[in-house]
């Protein structure tokens, strides 16, 4: 079964300036025009913190469990600017853990198959298991739209074992793959 590639659409839109972020505040929704920080532009409507992808930590890096992204990766109109964006787990989107940043609430965690790299985004659709769908905004955190026509799906592991996925399900890798680490994502789909 073939399963859609991750498309994403970024907001050229502001941070109201009560919800100025960094990257250690986590991520702040997107309200309004030209209102981010210094140090922040708005994608995927949030705040995310600007970055020089050749450097880490402080303003022009990113830390622990976070990536120095292009925009361009998302956004085909965003040119070379590159932010900080959360390494997060696509099948636990909320946990932080030793090699993960959590999603704030109403965000989803997805991977670009580009760049091989996670990332939150907003917003988060409430579509699980079975639900009719058209992209991954229509589905929960932790879900995929997958098939054709498309159906919110389970993320998992694809060489974990046992299987994130309950029978009779199996995780069956995307088209164009999809990596948490070195890890390979997929969705739970029928045999």
């Amino acid at each position: 079964m073939r399963l859609p590639a991750l498309i994403l659409v970024a907001l050229a839109i502001g941070c109201p300036a009560a919800n100025h972020a960094s990257e250690g505040d986590g991520l702040a929704p997107c309200m309004g025009a030209g209102d981010c920080d210094e140090y922040s532009t708005c994608s995927d409507g949030l705040c995310e913190h600007l970055c020089d992808a050749t450097q880490v930590g402080g303003p022009e890096g990113c830390s622990t469990n976070w990536s120095c992204l292009p925009m361009s990766a998302t956004d085909s109109t965003a040119g070379d600017i590159t932010v900080c964006v959360p390494h997060c787990n696509p099948l636990l989107p909320f946990t932080s853990d030793a090699a993960h940043q959590g999603c704030g609430a109403n965000q989803r965690c997805d991977a670009t198959s580009s760049v091989n790299a996670t990332f939150c985004y907003q917003p988060a659709g409430n579509g699980t298991l079975g639900t009719a769908c058209k992209s991954d905004h229509d589905c929960a955190p932790g879900y995929a739209c997958a098939g054709s026509p498309g159906t919110c799906e389970q993320y998992c592991r694809v060489t974990d074992s046992p299987s994130d996925c309950t029978a009779p399900l199996v995780c069956s890798g995307f088209t164009d793959k999809l990596y948490d680490g070195a890890e390979e994502i997929g969705a739970c789909l029928a045999p």
